[in-house]
């Protein structure tokens, strides 16, 4: 990270994730100077920033061509470039609920492709971070189209856990529970991390056979390289429903979860 032309690096003290979207909101330790932020209440749907049609919008981010060539031993990439390109909006909300905004093709100096831009911030001109770079679209007729993830829509990493539609509405905490499991890396073989992982089990008061009527939540994961080198607490609150009271189905079903949650980190459980 780096923040006022200075270049910092840490552990982020907790990480929550949305595997959804694909985001992860990093915690950092409170002795960081970050520079500025953005309040938790902002966040929230109902605070969404304005945007219209023709409004100008800062998308920044690291096209892959501004990249040098990692280095697949270190994972260091020797020289990144950072942009910003300064474009504005097309369609202020598409049918997938995307921001959509310009790209000018024939704008000098841009790089070929904008892939790499993902996951890099979009700005208003007053500074407001409207949202999250998610995709574009070149064609060889039109300019492309840059695609913008709205702020509002992943307020999901700020916001509490609300059961589903048609769940019961006594839950009340059962028990809590901890497993350890061994994770590896699909792609470097021998790469591995130790999971410690700690989970709550809710039931139903008047109605514990309901199809929802027993809920589990992996509330925070805790990974640790084989070599001790390395401790990385993650909040996740993913949900998972479990039949019976049996210690054994809960655990199955936690680890089921896990699985699932790991299925496209290119990680997999060790028996």
């Amino acid at each position: 990270m780096s923040h006022a032309g200075r270049g910092q690096s840490f552990v982020p003290s907790a990480i929550k994730v949305d595997s959804r979207l694909d985001l992860a909101l990093l915690v950092v330790p409170s002795d960081v100077d970050v520079g500025s932020y953005l309040c938790w209440a902002e966040w929230a749907a109902e605070n969404k920033p304005a945007v219209e049609k023709g409004m100008a919008i800062i998308a920044c981010g690291v096209p892959g061509e501004l990249k040098g060539v990692p280095d697949l031993k270190t994972r260091i990439i020797p020289r990144v470039v950072f942009f910003q390109y300064y474009t504005g909006v097309l369609d202020p909300l598409d049918q997938y609920g995307l921001i959509v905004c310009d790209i000018d093709k024939g704008a000098p100096l841009l790089p070929k492709t904008f892939r790499g831009m993902s996951g890099g911030p979009a700005f208003s001109v007053k500074r407001q971070l409207v949202g999250i770079n998610v995709s574009e679209r070149l064609t060889q007729s039109v300019d492309g189209r840059l695609y913008v993830l709205p702020r509002h829509r992943f307020g999901s990493l700020t916001t509490p856990f609300v059961p589903k539609a048609g769940s019961p509405s006594d839950y009340v905490m059962c028990n809590e529970g901890r497993f350890s499991m061994m994770a590896e890396s699909m792609d470097a073989p021998g790469e591995s991390f130790f999971v410690n992982a700690r989970v709550e089990y809710f039931c139903s008061q008047n109605d514990p056979e309901h199809p929802m009527g027993r809920m589990g939540r992996i509330v925070c994961l805790s990974l640790s390289r084989e070599r001790g080198d390395l401790r990385l607490p993650i909040n996740v609150e993913s949900v998972f429903y479990y039949d019976g009271d049996d210690e054994a189905e809960k655990i199955r079903a936690a680890r089921e979860e896990f699985f699932f949650l790991l299925q496209d980190t290119r990680y997999r459980l060790v028996d």
